[in-house]
């Protein structure tokens, strides 16, 4: 009987970085708290499930790829090949945006990747969004899940 804790202890060994092998053995085991499951049997599926991503984490694959999700602020989101990778800076900077934004009045002051700068219409759209989020959320629908 191979448990949790083993699992952990060969994955460290295997990737080399025990936060990273801890959160890919979190995924594998279907569970946000390894604690909680430590001692607790593991099945052949969830084995499989590891040693897939693995294999995919040593030949350079992002871990978020890997796990199939990442947190951005308050979300946690799907993420695959098809998305840029949710990165600390940008929720710092998305942060400051959406605290500008629900400022009265003015443009934001922020630029895009040809470097000019959101015009009022920009922002309302912006704002436009944020809520389109929120009700998103209320609703209970999987944010970051194609909606």
């Amino acid at each position: 009987m191979t448990t949790v804790r083993e699992l952990i202890t060969s994955t460290i060994e295997v990737v080399g970085d025990a936060q990273h092998a801890r959160w890919i053995v979190a995924e594998a085991v279907a569970t946000d708290d390894l604690d909680a499951v430590i001692n607790e049997a593991v099945t052949e599926r969830m084995v499989a499930h590891l040693d897939s991503m693995v294999a995919r984490y040593r030949t350079g694959e992002p871990l978020q790829y890997v796990l199939g999700r990442w947190s951005f602020r308050y979300l946690d989101l799907a993420v695959d090949r098809r998305v840029l990778i949710p990165r600390p800076e940008t929720e710092l900077v998305a942060g400051v945006a959406i605290d500008l934004a629900v400022l009265d009045g003015g443009a934001v002051p922020v630029g895009d990747v040809n470097g000019t700068i959101w015009a009022h219409d920009d922002v309302d759209w912006a704002k436009g969004n944020v809520r389109g989020l929120q009700e998103v959320v209320a609703q209970g629908r999987g944010v970051g899940t194609g909606f």
